[in-house]
């Protein structure tokens, strides 16, 4: 989703853009049935490896996040924003990457050989948290 987003505040065609966020849609959608389905195997399952809890909390997080994506490109399509600045470009680049070190986290919880590169990137995300706000202040 974070791709298809980026694309779309770089794409100068109106219709393609268009096309790009009702494609986001899709994707949260499809998200939202992984979520649940989560939810119902963690409820059906006796033994989990990881807390029930951390499961449950990580995955809200991660459709949290697809939320946000979701709703960032509903409000640009219903607003008819016409204009994307430097600062819409910055911003959907640094939630790219946010989500690229989301994914490379998610990806070393199946074995857990590398905890540093958990860690790493659950840096590299804090940090990402806090970056929008240097793009939007006023000189």
């Amino acid at each position: 989703m974070a791709t298809i987003l980026v694309e779309a505040v770089n794409s100068n065609d109106n219709a393609a853009r268009e096309e790009m966020f009702k494609q986001i849609d899709k994707l949260e959608n499809k998200g939202d049935e992984l979520t649940h389905q989560i939810y119902l195997e963690l409820g059906k399952n006796f033994i989990t490896p990881f807390d029930r809890e951390d499961i449950h909390s990580l995955a809200t997080a991660i459709d949290d996040v697809a939320d946000y994506i979701q709703g960032a490109a509903n409000r640009m399509l219903l607003y008819r924003i016409d204009d994307y600045n430097e600062h819409i470009r910055k911003l959907s680049e640094l939630i790219l990457q946010a989500s690229i070190d989301m994914e490379k986290a998610v990806r070393e919880l199946k074995d857990l050989r590398n905890v540093r590169a958990i860690a790493d990137s659950c840096i590299r995300i804090t940090a990402w948290k806090t970056r929008p706000i240097m793009y939007l202040t006023v000189p």
